[in-house]
């Protein structure tokens, strides 16, 4: 029974060290209402407009074909195909994964993230706040399940170094190759994780080898897949530009969410530093680290080395951290629970802080529902334009872009055609064929010579390197006369869209 002590026992106060749960409950809250307003119904844009066609394949072996063309794992794209043949291809419906999976990250952290209250409610309230998971969780795209599967990794890691089995080490296998088939940055981060696993259990490592056999079918993939994977990498014709020490400065940025948590590391270090080392026995060498700062370490080791990578090749974006988000995250509430013994309020604090940081984006959403870059760069406005204005049959499609020249013009016409054939009205896409910095508007021209029932998008970013629009802008356009065009980007976006004047309504 409980007694009357533990009744009267007060709440958890600014000053106790504790975190109460209505501040975990206005975290979660506060996710919610985010992702809410975070583009749900916006237009898909170019990437999200690559899933949409992958998702409505109509049999598994187109869907697994299109998959062996694509950079990413296929595991997302297979969950959005069946997802799509139950509940259909609208906007809405393409990013509720991406929805579910954003909730549960957090939400498997709160759940099972540390037996330590104070670390867990700290661990997920930081998640559920890391506001770059504001837009991913409104994306048709595999980042939020790379959220998901690298807190599920992390979780399994830690299980793992306390107590490792066959079994534990089989489950953190299985993860780390589900996070592997969603994108291939996590083999870093895993492989990081096997070596420390490794070279702190030794011979009791070893004898857990069977667990190797959970990542069979991971390798059997990637004997399909990679030689395609590394061949665009080599290639020369990637959009990817030579990582600046300006863009690398806004890792941490993307690492911890916002400047709130970047500014508490800066502050909390130096005195974490202090009162680990102020302990009778010192870390003197790696395996005496904790299991948490273990798992702490791949993360921050992962991150250095792809950023790094930017830096030699052009190879990074800032979502490529994504799967070192879940070991990363937890760095902040390992120092809070060790400073709240001399700072009790610093916890509290610290989740205040966040969510006082979450409410300025809700407010910038709610204000400016139309400033999402989704708006930017897309094909589903150019192409409600087109069916709206006229009753072309016919689409010249030109995505001017490196990458788009090593694809099949086959897939990149099924891009094209996406949301004409979701509206009932397809027609049949054209690709103009030309070399690399080579001038397009000859291919066009050849395309639409005669033709009054063909209507032509041409879409190119100003920022991507070897962009023929760069060198040779189009020109089709200027004849008014002909043509009654609309660009549809934004900035250095152009989405340029023309109709002829014959069939503009």
């Amino acid at each position: 029974m409980t007694s009357a002590v533990e009744k009267e026992k007060p709440s958890p106060s600014l000053f106790s060290g504790e975190i109460p749960r209505s501040a975990l409950i206005v975290a979660f809250l506060l996710l919610l209402a985010n992702i809410s307003v975070s583009g749900l119904r916006a237009p898909l844009w170019l990437d999200e407009n690559f899933s949409a066609a992958l998702a409505v394949q109509p049999t598994f072996a187109k869907l697994i074909d299109w998959c062996l063309n694509e950079l990413s794992g296929p595991l997302y794209y297979t969950l959005l195909w069946a997802w799509q043949n139950l509940a259909g291809d609208s906007n809405v419906v393409l990013r509720v994964p991406s929805l579910l999976f954003s909730i549960a990250a957090p939400g498997l952290i709160l759940w099972k993230g540390h037996q330590d209250r104070t670390t867990r409610y700290l661990w997920a309230s930081s998640l559920a706040l890391w506001q770059p998971g504001f837009n991913i969780a409104t994306e048709a795209r595999p980042y939020s399940l790379m959220l998901f599967l690298g807190c599920a990794q992390a979780l399994c890691f830690l299980r793992l170094l306390k107590a490792p089995t066959t079994s534990r080490a089989a489950a953190w296998a299985g993860v780390s190759s589900l996070a592997i088939l969603t994108h291939y940055h996590a083999i870093i981060i895993a492989g990081l994780q096997g070596l420390a696993y490794l070279a702190i259990w030794r011979r009791t490592a070893l004898r857990t080898w069977p667990a190797l056999f959970v990542l069979l079918p991971m390798a059997l993939w990637m004997r399909w897949h990679l030689a395609m994977v590394l061949n665009y990498a080599t290639s020369g014709q990637t959009w990817y530009q030579l990582l600046t020490w300006r863009g690398a400065a806004t890792a941490p940025f993307f690492l911890w969410g916002s400047l709130i948590p970047v500014v508490a590391l800066v502050l909390l270090l130096p005195v974490y530093l202090y009162i680990t080392l102020s302990k009778p026995r010192e870390i003197r060498h790696f395996a005496a680290l904790s299991p948490e700062m273990v798992l702490v370490c791949t993360g921050l080791l992962s991150s250095i080395f792809v950023v790094g990578m930017g830096f030699v090749r052009p190879s990074f974006v800032m979502r490529y951290l994504l799967p070192y988000v879940g070991a990363t995250s937890l760095l902040i509430p390992i120092m809070l629970r060790e400073i709240k013994r001399d700072v009790p309020a610093a916890p509290l604090a610290f989740i205040l802080l966040l969510i006082g940081s979450a409410i300025t984006p809700l407010a910038q959403r709610l204000a400016r529902p139309s400033e999402d870059f989704r708006y930017s760069f897309n094909f589903e406005q150019p192409s409600a334009w087109i069916m709206s204005n006229s009753h072309v049959t016919k689409l010249v499609f030109l995505w001017d872009n490196p990458t788009a020249l090593l694809g099949q013009p086959g897939k990149i016409a099924q891009v094209g055609e996406f949301f004409f054939r979701r509206e009932g009205r397809p027609l049949e896409v054209l690709i103009p064929r030309y070399a690399l910095n080579a001038d397009p508007d000859p291919a066009i021209a050849a395309l639409i010579k005669g033709r009054s029932d063909t209507a032509i998008i041409w879409a190119y970013d100003k920022g991507v390197p070897n962009t023929s629009a760069l060198l040779y802008p189009p020109r089709f356009w200027k004849d008014k006369a002909r043509w009654k065009c609309r660009n549809f980007g934004v900035g250095e976006i152009i989405v340029l869209t023309c109709l002829p004047l014959q069939q503009a309504q």
